[in-house]
Order: structure tokens, then sequence, then C-alpha cells
């Protein structure tokens, strides 16, 4: 699950940074915020609290749909313990932290390259 998330972030990430290269509206951007880093860093940030909180809404609609099958026989019982809370939050982290770091390498490579096709493809085979 963490790859293909992963390679979902990457895709958004470059897609969204190559897009505004290409479309030229990342100038628009820079004669209004003459500070780059902070132009960069604000789409950065955005993008990440739009893949953290995808990632938290897909464990809680994950968790809610596995609870609520009717007709299985798997024991649930454990999940609603500090134990079982615990595990969801080392895999909600584990995914997200995964998400973030492809989103991330998809956001330098489409910076680099300008592109979304090659940024993904070069992504994608790192």
């Amino acid at each position: 699950m963490a790859i293909l998330v992963s390679v979902i972030a990457l895709g958004l990430f470059a897609s969204n940074f190559a897009g505004e290269f290409g479309q030229g509206t990342i100038r628009l951007l820079f004669v209004t915020e003459p500070n780059r880093v902070k132009v960069l860093a604000g789409k950065l940030a955005a993008l990440g609290s739009f893949v953290t909180a995808g990632v938290a809404a897909a464990l809680v609609a994950s968790v809610a749909a596995s609870a609520l099958i009717p007709g299985t026989e798997v024991d649930t019982t454990s999940w609603w313990t500090a134990d079982g809370f615990t595990a969801m939050g080392t895999a909600w982290a584990t995914v997200t932290g995964s998400a973030l770091l492809g989103g991330l390498i998809g956001a330098a490579l489409a910076v680099v390259t300008r592109s979304s096709a090659v940024s993904i493809s070069i992504g994608r085979s790192i």
C-alpha cells in the first residue's frame, strides 16, 4: 500500500509543479512573491497536507468498511484496544511518510525537468 500511495503522490506533486512551469503561472507567483523558496515551500506544504489528510481518510474508511462488513468471521475486538490504535497510528505514519517522500522526489524532479511525464517516469524508475 505504501508503494502505491507513494507513486500516486509522486505523480500528484510532479504534475502540479511541472504544470506550473509548463503553463507559465509560476512566473506570476514569483513576480508577486519574489522569495522563491517561500512559494515552493508553500506549494509543498499545501500538497503535503492534502496527501496527509487523504491517507488519514483512507485509513478511517478502510477500518470502518472492514469492521462493518457482515458475514466475515474476523475478530475485530483487538482493533479497539490500545495496541490496535497504536498499530493503526504506526501504519498511518508509515504510509504518510512514504507518500510524502515520493511527493518530495516528484516535486524535485519536476522543478529540474519542468515536465510531468519525464519527472514521473524518472521518479517511478527510482
